[in-house]
């Protein structure tokens, strides 16, 4: 049997926290009661899962407990409500590590969802993260201050349950980072369900997102459940979430807004526990300004942020992860094929292919390749023939091994 969820609610007097209390009696909830801050502060109340605190936008008491909280006892998750919350005090609220700013007054239905994933998430611990995790075989690689500071992106994004948006080129790695999010968060035992938004057309990618009934549309045989409801409880990656349609955009808001989804087709909506990530090669902010990606939106999807900066802005990265790619590959690279896998600027790999068949049957023709690096990767390039030569000694002895006419 499942034990009460034990939540300390910071209200004063008044009938309005009377109706909230008996409104989340259906939970259960044990409750532990204080008026204002000066009575969280005294409060010594053991076991508590969450704490549940009012007006965060009118007196600013809700924040007053939020950063308190924060910062005496950070393991707490903390759910704010509010009756009428703007964008901004949701930011705030989110960005000031509150698990939620639910609007209540109102229904009931998604305060309780929040109630419930917090006490969820304070009940499930926590999972560290690592600077590197080698041990997997989708682990990100990197020991340059610019990846440091996204393992340190990661393990923030990892240990909140918010929305993350992952910005980047095109080939940085933001899925892997999507995954590691995910691999190292309260979730992790539960699905990572991935989507690319530009591959699919609106109408695909609004039944592949929400599902839909049988006959909702010509070609729909037969019921199909939607990816948020193949992510309950778990992660939903949004890939390339700048290429969706503008109505599209609209519904994915208030799935983000309420929890709720609705298939196509279908009459009524369901609930669902999703954290969605989402990611794009493209410039939001930029997207906002020019019409083309709903504010609100934006906002809902940018309370935490991860930036992948690219190969080029790391050079120290990629010996590590050209080592990867060799101990990982089944058969000898050629330099050109580690260039290309680990994405050293477009130009040089040019000059590389150009070279693949000298590096193949020269004793040292990979180090002529590499001496045509650019010149802010000179300094990796000793280490990176290094790793290479090994791998082409086979090569070049089977080439020089045959007859030649």
């Amino acid at each position: 049997m499942t034990l009460p969820i034990r939540a300390l609610l910071v209200a004063p007097p008044s009938p309005a926290r009377e109706q909230l209390i008996e409104q989340l009696s259906a939970v259960p909830i044990e409750w532990v009661v204080v008026d204002d801050l000066a009575g969280l502060k005294a409060d010594r109340s053991p076991g508590l899962d969450l704490v549940l605190a009012g007006q965060a936008g009118s007196d600013g008491a809700g924040f007053a407990a939020l950063s308190w909280l924060r910062a005496s006892h950070p393991e707490l998750p903390v759910v704010l409500y509010d009756r009428s919350p703007s964008i901004e005090a949701t930011v705030r609220a989110l960005h000031g590590g509150a698990h939620d700013l639910v609007r209540w007054p109102g229904r009931i239905e998604p305060l309780q969802l929040s109630v419930r994933r917090a006490a969820r998430q304070r009940r499930s611990g926590r999972v560290p993260l690592p600077h590197r995790a080698d041990d997997a075989p989708t682990a990100l690689v990197g020991s340059s201050a610019e990846m440091i500071e996204v393992f340190r992106q990661v393990a923030r994004a990892a240990r909140s349950r918010v929305p993350v948006l992952i910005l980047g080129e095109s080939g940085t790695g933001k899925e892997l980072v999507a995954k590691a999010i995910h691999g190292h968060s309260a979730r992790s035992t539960q699905p990572l369900v991935t989507v690319n938004c530009g591959a699919l057309t609106e109408t695909l990618l609004e039944s592949e997102l929400f599902g839909h009934l049988r006959g909702a549309f010509t070609g729909a045989e037969k019921t199909r459940p939607g990816l948020f409801t193949q992510a309950d409880g778990g992660t939903l990656f949004l890939d390339e979430v700048g290429e969706v349609s503008p109505r599209l955009q609209v519904r994915l808001l208030r799935a983000l807004q309420s929890g709720e989804i609705r298939p196509v087709g279908a009459d009524s909506s369901r609930t669902v526990d999703v954290r969605v990530i989402a990611a794009t090669h493209r410039d939001p902010a930029r997207m906002v300004a020019e019409g083309s990606f709903r504010q609100d939106l934006f906002y809902r999807l940018n309370v935490m942020s991860v930036r992948v900066p690219p190969l080029r802005d790391r050079p120290d990265d990629i010996p590590a992860l050209v080592d990867r790619f060799l101990r990982q590959s089944e058969r000898p690279l050629s330099v050109a094929e580690v260039a290309a896998r680990t994405g050293v600027h477009r130009r040089c790999q040019q000059e590389l292919r150009r070279h693949r068949h000298r590096a193949l049957r020269a004793p040292d023709g990979h180090r002529t390749v590499l001496e045509r690096l650019p010149h802010r990767l000179e300094h990796v390039a000793t280490e990176l023939g290094q790793l290479i030569e090994e791998q082409h000694a086979v090569v070049r002895e089977r080439h020089l091994a045959r007859p030649h006419v």
